[in-house]
């Protein structure tokens, strides 16, 4: 019914309530209309206005995929999402390909927080690992701890990962180097909510061999930007929106976000005027807001203590992306394809 009524209205489907007897569909119109200036964009409390009346709630919905091919928009859309992210906290950067990130590693702010070669890839994961234990561990040990409390009620600032080009990175993995990234990001992505440590992951295409599906699900926000196919969308948002009515449209900047409720709905990037430049914007920066936690060490109990936040899913997880079996699924799959390397 749903996309029976995206048709009739010409909007787009963005909830559905359902009580006994009723079921309420709620459309959004009129979508391109509430496209914000880049200049717009903020990140006020936890959380994000994509477009007029649209947010991204990072704090309750954490972590985001974004996939879109060449030209519709995508480099636009993360490198919003780095200004707004580093006003007020500290942005890792890995572009694996060298390409439109790559180019903010000389700038005042970035340096030191852009990689891109495969090891300093796996340290940029692990060193956000072990920064993600200390602020919990900062947390815990603060005067003013309350149990639930989240990194904002300390005044501390968010630490988002951001990997641009992730298929070209994962699918160069042997063995042992996919174990030693799965590893990391699983908690990474599981636990760092609280903690205020967030990932962001972009590629093309998030098929199963480049992003497995206990990732790409817990990516709980997912974006899509320019032209995909039907199986492109599939990828994207999972099975669960197969009677969603996916339109595409030639705008740039134009695809379709999922802020975590399940429900795709058209999305129009914000707008990026022709008298804005990001680099001269990332320039303003001398550096980025961070804490510093260098003389803070990981005792084998605050290691245990990340360890018992694990549910029993979250390990099952972890263990069927890490196990053998699911390793030599991947490799032999690989090896079926042309080598592909990071240049």
């Amino acid at each position: 019914m749903g996309s029976i009524l995206e048709e009739l209205f010409l909007g787009d489907l963005v909830e559905v309530d359902r009580v006994p007897m009723f079921v309420t569909y709620k459309l959004l119109l009129d979508t391109k209309d509430r496209r914000l200036s880049i200049r717009e964009v903020k990140a006020r409390n936890g959380s994000i206005e994509l477009m007029k009346d649209v947010f991204w709630d990072y704090d309750k919905m954490p972590n985001m995929l974004i996939s879109g091919g060449i030209g519709g928009g995508k480099t636009y859309f993360i490198y919003t999402l780095i200004k707004v992210f580093m006003e007020i906290g500290t942005v890792k950067i890995a572009d694996p390909k060298r390409s439109d990130l790559g180019v903010l590693a000389e700038l005042p702010a970035f340096k030191g927080h852009v990689v891109m070669e495969k090891e300093e890839i796996f340290r940029l994961l692990e060193d956000s690992l072990e920064m993600m234990i200390k602020r919990y561990k900062y947390m815990r040990e603060h005067e003013n701890y309350i149990m639930g409390k989240n990194y904002a009620f300390y005044e501390m600032p968010p630490y988002v990962v951001i990997v641009d080009e992730w298929a070209a990175f994962f699918i160069t993995l042997d063995y042992k180097e996919t174990e030693r990234v799965l590893k990391v990001l699983m908690p990474l992505i599981l636990q760092g909510r609280q903690a205020g440590v967030y990932m962001i992951i972009a590629l093309q295409r998030p098929d199963a061999q480049n992003l497995p599906n206990g990732l790409r699900d817990n990516l709980l926000a997912k974006a899509s930007l320019g032209r995909l196919s039907e199986l492109g969308y599939k990828m994207t948002y999972g099975d669960d929106d197969k009677n969603k009515s996916f339109v595409n449209k030639s705008s740039v900047g134009r695809g379709y976000l999922d802020i975590g409720k399940g429900i795709p709905q058209e999305l129009y990037s914000p707008f990026v005027p022709e008298d804005f430049d990001f680099l001269t914007e990332f320039a303003k920066f001398d550096r980025m807001i961070e804490l510093d936690f260098d003389a803070m060490r990981i005792t084998k109990k605050d290691q245990e203590l990340m360890d018992a936040m694990y549910n029993e899913e979250n390990e099952l997880q972890t263990r069927k992306l890490i196990s053998e079996e699911y390793q030599k699924e991947r490799q032999e799959r690989l090896n079926q394809l042309e080598n592909i390397m990071i240049e």
